[in-house]
């Protein structure tokens, strides 16, 4: 239902979404030199066709975006075994806090509340799909390894021994053993990405903050799992 709303609001042209901004810097636009009245009305119907066109692909990735992130938040809620205390006790903690703002920042980007964006609309095509392919690839690997782990994920910087009681070492953790944290900053940049957004070096104090519960996790790994720990550290890359 909340997609469907969205999808609605998104066609009758809502949260913002038409509209682009006059940017400053932007290449200036070609006009006809002469006072002809027919030249005058070719040359704009053009301009006025090239900015349908822009607005129309970036709502058309900015639909794209939302439902992945959407995708991203149900997956974690339908396999999540925390209650909700546990999740207000873990906002506390600045990493969390951190993370979570993260995603009210994303919200408000996607739906033009917040325009971060630094270049011109027209320049944005091939920057815009780029940036949606590395979110789509955070988002499989995010999705493919939590679903991985299964019973066996914890929050972070954490170990909760009567719960998670298998190292987890197939499947996406064969080649990285932190794929959720680094599909979550490929998530992030990617999104950034697409909407040319200078918020995009925020990827710099969330990885900080994820490289530190990333320490903590291995010492609490190689005190509970031991030698099978170590090997497997040995054999494959923290992150990539």
């Amino acid at each position: 239902m909340l997609t469907f709303f969205v999808l609605r609001r998104l066609s009758e042209g809502g949260y913002g979404f038409a509209s682009v901004p006059d940017f400053k810097g932007a290449a200036p636009r070609f006009q006809p030199s002469g006072s002809s009245p027919l030249l005058n009305s070719v040359y704009h119907t053009t301009n006025v066709k090239t900015d349908c066109y822009n607005d129309l692909n970036m709502n058309g990735i900015k639909v794209i975006l939302l439902i992945n992130f959407l995708i991203l938040q149900l997956i974690w809620l339908i396999t999540s075994s925390l209650s909700f205390r546990d999740y207000l006790n873990n906002l506390k903690k600045i990493r969390t806090f951190f993370i979570w703002s993260l995603g009210l920042l994303l919200y408000l980007q996607i739906f033009t509340i917040i325009n971060s964006t630094y270049l011109p609309a027209v320049r944005l095509t091939y920057l815009s799909i780029g940036g949606l392919l590395i979110n789509i690839s955070g988002l499989i690997l995010c999705v493919w390894a939590k679903l991985t782990m299964k019973v066996n994920w914890g929050p972070p910087a954490q170990h909760d021994v009567k719960k998670q009681k298998k190292l987890v070492t197939f499947g996406p953790f064969s080649y990285t053993r932190n794929p959720i944290y680094l599909g979550l900053m490929l998530f992030f940049a990617g999104i950034e990405i697409s909407l040319s957004s200078y918020l995009v070096l925020l990827v710099i104090p969330l990885f900080t903050l994820i490289k530190k519960a990333v320490l903590i996790e291995e010492i609490l790994l190689e005190k509970y799992f031991g030698n099978e720990y170590l090997a497997y550290k040995k054999r494959v890359p923290r992150f990539f």
